[in-house]
């Protein structure tokens, strides 16, 4: 599906607003790469796998050590080249885990953990490159003919259609749409939780050392629609 096609959903929900007058197409460009980066933060909460995304990273000398991914918005994991994982310890105890190859972060940058107190040689060298795993922001929207992003799912485009609809309603604020607000609202709630509901359960497969999925909850960290 293409961002023109969101936009249609947009103004078929909210059919008072008018394209170019209510809000501008870069309006809504901007709109739409904002509520996209908000469901994709809420979606990686309940389903990491569907936003994960890995990336190889050299040593960068002019920084001492490992950029930050900029395409990040959570790094969950990383690990050597050869599969092993890199432990990530604080800036301020970097003798923790000193059996096992380590880094810290200082600022965006990942740096070589080093500490008398460490029991063997840390295996990261200035040599290794560090595979990254981390789920993503969604991809910069360029046009109107653009495709959504690839990782978004399928099926789920109305969710972003109400949301830019709210979204010009809000803008606008006269009297003939400010009636529409909270019926868009209730429409926004019952996507969002569909959406949700979907990356709940979508792969049930999966099997974890301690024998239980991953749980998440309203309760820890996630965030109510």
């Amino acid at each position: 599906m293409t961002v023109s096609d969101v936009f249609d959903i947009a103004f078929s929900r909210n059919k008072r607003a008018q394209r170019g007058k209510t809000a501008t197409d870069e309006e809504l460009l901007a709109a739409l790469e904002h509520a996209m980066g908000r469901y994709f933060s809420k979606g990686q909460l309940l389903n990491l796998e569907w936003f994960l995304e890995e990336e190889q990273v050299r040593y960068v000398a002019d920084v001492s050590g490992w950029p930050r991914p900029i395409k990040a918005e959570a790094v969950d994991e990383v690990q050597l080249e050869n599969g092993q994982p890199v432990t990530k310890v604080p800036f301020d105890n970097q003798g923790v885990e000193k059996w096992k190859p380590a880094i810290f972060r200082r600022n965006q940058v990942y740096r070589i953990a080093a500490h008398p107190d460490r029991k063997v040689p840390n295996e990261v060298t200035t040599e290794t490159v560090l595979t990254f795993f981390y789920s993503r922001r969604p991809n910069p929207i360029r046009s109107v003919t653009a495709n959504l992003d690839p990782m978004w799912p399928t099926g789920h485009e109305t969710l972003l259609g109400i949301d830019l609809a709210l979204f010009m309603a809000q803008k606008d604020g006269s009297e003939i749409m400010v009636p529409l607000i909270p019926g868009l609202k209730d429409q926004l709630a019952d996507a969002l939780t569909w959406y949700l509901d979907f990356l709940r359960h979508e792969d049930r497969g999966t099997d974890y050392s301690t024998n239980r999925r991953r749980q998440w909850s309203y309760g820890h960290g996630m965030p109510k629609p």
